[in-house]
């Protein structure tokens, strides 16, 4: 998920991790690259500020996409659904259960 500042209720828009690829922006390879979905419909520029830097800007630019790439690749865990087990659990799940059945009748 992407936000436009430090709070969570700012979100640009979010990535399904095993649907992106990062590659150089080509206008500025040093300090941006580019965050896509592999259809290439959303994308999104990320570029480190060079002030904010304590060591070298190509540096945190290439330690941002490893951290993105080690991300995707090692600490997803695949959603699975569980079943309810106690009474809150069912009561949960008639919720969603009815949320979703209205929203497929729209």
């Amino acid at each position: 998920m992407l936000f436009n500042s430090d709070t969570y209720d700012a979100a640009t828009f979010a990535f399904n991790l095993n649907e992106i690829k990062i590659t150089d922006f080509p206008a500025d390879t040093k300090l941006c690259f580019r965050v896509q979905s592999i259809e290439g419909k959303k994308k999104v520029t990320l570029c480190v500020i060079e002030a904010s830097c304590k060591g070298s800007p190509a540096e945190a630019k290439q330690q941002w996409v490893e951290d993105i790439m080690h991300f995707k690749e090692n600490c997803q865990v695949p959603f699975k659904r569980m079943k309810p087990t106690g009474p809150t659990d069912v009561m949960a799940a008639k919720k969603e259960e009815a949320c979703e059945e209205a929203s497929s009748e729209n």
